[in-house]
């Protein structure tokens, strides 16, 4: 087994965390069905209920991969692969 599926196995039995905070600071919920606040001039809106029936592994990896980005790059960036996702899905 690599690392890289060491990494992935290790992430996957990750539960989702009760509380995250964006690279700048601010707190957000991410078991919300709706993300919502504003950090810095950029307003980010996620709403996991606009999304069609997908399964829940699909959303759980979704959350995380949008979790890690609001930790770690800008939240455009974030609204921005949403609204890819979104596209997508439907």
């Amino acid at each position: 087994m690599t690392a890289t599926d060491k990494y992935l196995a290790k992430k996957s039995t990750q539960k989702i965390p009760t509380t995250a905070r964006t690279r700048s600071g601010v707190q957000f919920f991410p078991n919300e069905t709706k993300w919502y606040f504003r950090d810095g001039t950029t307003l980010v809106s996620i709403n996991f209920d606009s999304l069609p029936s997908m399964s829940q592994p699909l959303i759980t990896g979704l959350r995380k991969t949008l979790i890690w980005h609001l930790e770690h790059k800008s939240p455009s960036t974030v609204n921005a692969r949403y609204s890819d996702f979104l596209q997508l899905a439907k």
